[in-house]
């Protein structure tokens, strides 16, 4: 048991460390869509661009207006906070798990055999609740819970 205890340890450690890159891609996605809408409405706003009579940068100001207004709908949609918080709560779960499943291989294999099992057992309920999450949770890590037309249009996992 000592054994499946440090593999056990060496699993959660490589999970809470994917966990923690899609958490800072969600972070960065976030700051993406909170950015965009701001500088495409300045410069939908733009006069230069606004009294030009040029097509192509009529069309332009048309399309970062419509962009400015539909980003921040999308992103609604896509529910990413709960995905942030999700991510978070999931990566800090299996980073504590993997330290648990180390000081059980470590200091609670030289207690008696009941103490022992009784540690692992605890542990390995945890580890099952985290998973369910984690793979209850599909595409909601990714992309925030929405399985939603929107996240299908954006040509995202179904």
């Amino acid at each position: 048991m000592v054994i499946e205890c440090l593999e056990l340890s060496k699993n959660c450690t490589y999970t809470s460390t994917s966990l923690y890159i899609r958490l800072r891609w969600l972070r960065t996605l976030r700051i993406g869509f909170q950015v965009a809408p701001l500088i495409l409405g300045s410069l939908a706003g733009w006069s230069l661009l606004t009294k030009s009579d040029s097509d192509p940068a009529r069309l332009g100001v048309a399309l970062m207006a419509f962009l400015a207004g539909l980003l921040p709908a999308i992103y609604r949609a896509l529910k990413l906070d709960s995905a942030l918080a999700k991510c978070s709560r999931l990566a800090a779960e299996f980073k504590s798990l993997q330290d648990g499943f180390r000081q059980c291989a470590r200091i609670d294999s030289k207690k008696s055999p009941s103490e022992f099992e009784a540690r692992f057992n605890k542990l390995m309920r945890r580890r099952r609740r985290a998973r369910s999450k984690l793979h209850g949770a599909g595409t909601v890590l990714l992309v925030g819970g929405a399985q939603s037309e929107a996240w299908r249009l954006l040509g995202g996992p179904r």
